[in-house]
């Protein structure tokens, strides 16, 4: 665990399906995964669609080495993700995705 509670996750928990936000893991046990949701402290985590996912094999290794050392040296640096997105002649920019127009 990069950042959060220092007791290990046990359960993640997400909704039943992608229609109501859920995501899909694979649990054999083989795949890793990057995952940001929010950890409750007490084992548990829950994650929807809208948190950030990925299996760890697709990371880069400048990704995975920054993850491992550098993240972990006191840095207070924050994480944020942007969106740039274009639907008729909206233009969204920003990770809630509020609209403005071009």
């Amino acid at each position: 665990m990069f950042k959060g509670p220092d007791k290990d996750i046990e359960f993640i928990y997400t909704a039943p399906s992608s229609a109501v936000c859920g995501v899909s893991l694979d649990i054999g046990g083989k795949k890793e995964y990057l995952i940001a949701g929010k950890a409750e402290g007490n084992g548990k985590m829950h994650v929807t669609l809208c948190d950030f996912i990925v299996p760890w094999d697709t990371l880069s290794t400048t990704q995975k080495k920054s993850l491992n050392h550098r993240y972990q040296m006191g840095c207070e640096c924050k994480v944020s993700r942007h969106c740039l997105l274009q639907v008729g002649g909206l233009l969204g920019f920003d990770p809630w995705l509020s609209w403005r127009s071009r």
